[in-house]
């Protein structure tokens, strides 16, 4: 959580350096977490204009590995940042609760990108998964999911998927979505 004011930073320097009135977005994992939480806790209009946003294996319902660092992270120095991640967490579960206000900040579309492939624990035991976030806990309304499988059998899948050649190729074909096209300024 204490990330999110970062995302509203990110994004006002990179509209200071473009012009663009409309920034695009992509996160990974928890920091999926910290851009729902930057445009829960955003007024509706303020910053730029949010477009195509892609999430590459975000916590959506939380991760069983979120309850594990809230147990046993301290030491790590991420037993916040486990807590916060905790299926169940209050923070998931208002986030979760408000979906549709953060949606409603984003005037593109809602790409979800789950990867496959590893042995992940989920909410109802071993499933399929990145190791960290099963691919059956990934969706939310309104947002595309698109579910890859990956080549790495092991939990650091989760922290290699965003250099996997697929994973690469569909955040370019979200963004492309939003692409600036004559008579439509961005």
């Amino acid at each position: 959580s204490e990330k999110q004011a970062q995302v509203g930073q990110a994004l006002a320097a990179i509209q200071a350096a473009t012009g663009a009135a409309t920034v695009d977005m992509v996160a990974h994992s928890a920091g999926g977490t910290d851009v729902r939480l930057y445009l829960e806790q955003r007024q509706p209009g303020s910053g730029p204009t949010i477009g195509e946003t892609v999430l590459i294996g975000p916590a959506s319902h939380g991760t069983f590995m979120g309850d594990v660092g809230d147990k046993i992270g301290k030491p790590l120095g991420l037993k916040q940042a486990g807590a916060e991640l905790a299926m169940h967490s209050p923070l998931i579960d208002m986030l979760n609760r408000r979906w549709a206000h953060q949606r409603g900040q984003i005037s593109g579309h809602i790409t979800i990108i789950a990867v496959g492939g590893a042995p992940t624990v989920g909410a109802h035991g071993l499933t399929d998964g990145d190791g960290y976030m099963p691919v059956n806990e990934a969706s939310m309304p309104g947002a595309d999911t698109i579910v890859l499988q990956g080549f790495d059998k092991t939990p650091v899948a989760h922290l290699r998927e965003v250099e996997y050649s697929g994973v690469i190729e569909e955040v370019q074909q979200a963004l492309a979505r939003g692409a600036v096209t004559p008579g439509r300024p961005r």
